[in-house]
Parts: C-alpha cells; structure tokens; sequence
C-alpha cells in the first residue's frame, strides 16, 4: 500500500537510512532532510518545497516531480532524465547540481538561479526561457539544446557553442559572454 500525505512538514529526518515510504506527497516540506543514496523510485511530489537537503545520488526512477521547489539543496549526480515526465516541473534555487543529468527534458522557464552545475548535462534539453543567472556552470554539456531567451547573466564557466545550440533572445553579459567564443581557441583584450 503507497503512502499519501498533503500538508505535511518533514524535518532532520534521515531517509537514508530508513527510506521515505513510497507514495504521494501533496503539497509537503521536506527541511534538513538526508536522501543521500537512497531512493525516491516511484514516488510522486506534486507542490513540494525541499529546502537545506541532500539528495545527492538518489535513485528517481519514475519519480514524479510536479511543482517542486529545490532551495540550497545538495543533489549530485542525480539522472532527471528518468524521472516521470509527466507534468514535470520544478525549480531550482542555490543549489548544488554537480553531474545531474537533464538529458532530453522539457523544462520551459526552468529556474536554476545561483546554482552550482559542474559538468551537468543538458545535451538536446528544451530550457526555452531558463534562468541560469549567477550559475557556476563549469564543464556543463550544452549541445543541441533549445536556450531561446534564457538567462546567463552572471553566469560563470560555462563553454556554449552558437553553432550546435539554439540562443535566439538569450541573455549574456561580459565576461562571461566569452565562453560562446572558447571553441574558437581566439584570445580576447
């Protein structure tokens, strides 16, 4: 039997060790909570807010993500790109987001803002609109992904070739604008 909760507020739990039970979370908080290794297979978040936890290598097989907010989260080396789509939506705020994978996902006006994404994946992602505004995103694979209008104004790192992405209406601003011009080997002064 799967779990349902709506309203609830889960603090200093560590899953890790005893796993959250599968089910349904409506409208939850999850604060100071450690996932780390564990999973969250088959479980459905719709309009949840996970803040200060680690998440990092957590299995989210046919996880469904709906309306979820991260706030200064650790989740390293998650693979977004087997979640359940449907109705994926969430948004990230200072997180931590190193080596997760977003490989193919649609996620319109996606919020990533202050968050650090060393040698995240985002190869044919469709992110039309996102915010990547303050984003350490060194070794971040953009290739063929759809970044029309989206934000990199004070983004840092990240390598972006025009060629092999679509940019239309995107944001940048000196000097990171420059890693549009790093496949080029070209010094700039």
């Amino acid at each position: 039997m799967s779990a349902y909760q709506t309203e609830q507020t889960f603090t200093g739990q560590d899953y890790a060790a005893t796993p959250l039970p599968q089910g349904t979370y409506e409208e939850c908080t999850f604060k100071q909570c450690h996932f780390e290794g564990g999973t969250l297979a088959g479980t459905v978040f719709i309009d949840c807010h996970f803040v200060q936890c680690n998440l990092s290598n957590v299995a989210v097989h046919s996880a469904g993500f709906q309306q979820v907010h991260f706030d200064q989260c650790k989740m390293l080396g998650l693979h977004f790109e087997h979640i359940n789509t449907f109705g994926f939506e969430v948004q990230f705020s200072q997180c931590q987001l190193d080596h997760s994978s977003f490989y193919q996902l649609k996620m319109p006006k996606v919020n990533f803002g202050g968050s650090r994404l060393l040698g995240a994946d985002f190869t044919e992602a469709h992110c039309p609109g996102a915010n990547f505004s303050a984003c350490l995103l060194d070794q971040t694979q953009f290739e063929r992904t759809h970044l029309e209008k989206a934000n990199f104004t004070q983004a840092t790192h990240y390598q972006l070739d025009p060629e092999l992405n679509r940019i239309k209406g995107a944001r940048f601003d000196y000097p990171g604008v420059l890693g549009l011009l790093s496949k080029y080997g070209i010094k700039v002064q």
